[in-house]
């Protein structure tokens, strides 16, 4: 539900904002762009989020750098002892010539074989087409607004959770491990304070199942357990996006949907 006609719903917010702190923007819809590119409200709740995004992508990217650099550290050892190898040849054969080549030319072969200290890219190097993405946006702000607290709170809140993500696309097609049991709720759905949150499906044999809630930082919110056709969840009272699942007797996932909940 947008929060308002003129501008971004919360969770458009906090789509744009990942997409800018993962230099993805690039595939946004164009008429989001340019809503954003004109309007200066938009814009900084967007900087917002996007700014605590890079800080949480920030330790994931320098642990991923890191395994590389580990990773290449053996071929680095027989790459170094190649390069030592043509060293040597080359200085053998450079003082078997005339006294006419110069102290000069040696430091330039040398500086040429030794420049290996940047092999591994830090952080701040990719962190750098990030800041230029962010900047490109903020640009075009005629001054910078302050965003309350609260409003940093809720962007944050509808930002998806990626592996949770996963599992709804996975059953979106109804792909389940029981055939007595239907899923009436879309996989899919987004209610307000004014409406009952009632997850649904045909339990043909009466079984006990297991229906959990997570919010989007994967946090179990609550767990039920019912034979019923119909479940109600009144532990969402927070704006945000959640998550829930449903399991069988025997523990097996039968099923995971997302609720897009604006109070």
């Amino acid at each position: 539900m947008d929060k308002d006609k003129n501008h971004l719903s919360e969770e458009q917010i906090a789509i744009y904002a990942e997409a800018l702190a993962t230099d993805t923007s690039v595939n946004l819809p164009d008429d989001i762009k340019k809503h954003v590119k004109n309007c200066e409200e938009c814009t900084s709740e967007i900087h917002i989020v996007s700014e605590v995004l890079r800080e949480k992508y920030k330790n994931s990217i320098a642990e991923g750098l890191n395994n590389v650099k580990k990773s290449t550290s053996n071929s680095m050892r027989y790459w170094l002892a190649a390069a030592s190898i043509i060293i040597i040849a080359a200085l053998g054969y450079l003082f078997t010539r005339t006294s006419n080549t110069t102290d000069n030319n040696l430091i330039a072969i040398d500086s040429t074989l030794f420049e290996t200290e940047n092999i591994a890219y830090t952080y701040d190097e990719v962190d750098n087409s990030t800041i230029d993405t962010i900047t490109t946006i903020t640009d075009n702000s005629k001054e910078k607004k302050v965003i309350t607290p609260k409003k940093k709170e809720i962007a944050i809140a509808f930002l998806a959770n990626k592996e949770l993500d996963k599992l709804v696309s996975r059953f979106e097609n109804a792909n389940m491990r029981s055939k007595d049991i239907s899923i009436i709720t879309p996989s899919y759905i987004k209610l307000n304070k004014n409406d009952s949150i009632n997850l649904q499906w045909n339990n043909t044999n009466n079984q006990y199942l297991t229906i959990e809630i997570f919010d989007n930082k994967g946090t179990k919110i609550t767990s039920k357990t019912s034979s019923k056709n119909i479940v109600t969840i009144n532990e969402i009272s927070k704006n945000g996006l959640y998550y829930w699942k449903l399991i069988n007797e025997d523990y097996d996932l039968l099923f995971c949907g997302k609720i897009n909940y604006h109070n």
